[in-house]
This record gives C-alpha cells, sequence and structure tokens, in this order.
C-alpha cells in the first residue's frame, strides 16, 4: 500500500469524524484513494461528486 494512504485515512477521520465507505474504497488503487480522498479533503464535496465516484458502479 502506498505510504500516503493510511495518513490520508487519518486525515480524512479527524475532519469528517468517520471513514472513506469502505465498498468504494475496495474499488479502487491506491493512486485512485489518495486522489479521492484528496479531493474530498480539499473541495469538501461528497464522494458522489468526485471523479473516480462516477467511474464505479453502484455497489450493492
Amino acid at each position: 500500500m502506498n505510504k500516503r494512504v493510511p495518513k490520508l485515512y487519518k486525515e480524512y477521520y479527524e475532519k469528517f469524524g468517520e471513514m472513506p465507505p469502505a465498498p468504494y474504497m475496495s474499488t479502487l488503487s491506491d493512486y485512485e484513494k489518495e486522489q479521492a480522498i484528496l479531493q474530498r479533503l480539499s473541495d469538501g464535496k461528497p464522494f458522489a461528486q468526485i471523479k473516480y465516484w462516477s467511474q464505479q458502479p453502484p455497489v450493492r
């Protein structure tokens, strides 16, 4: 795993008080995880509006 990803998870948890959605994050590569979390942290947009989210099929 990319060393930056666990740090980003920690930053995300500190800012939003929850972890990113696990079913969604498990479908992404480390690079995509990093970019999605960085976008969420910087813009505050919901994951549904983030580039990598829209490329994934809905998780059931």
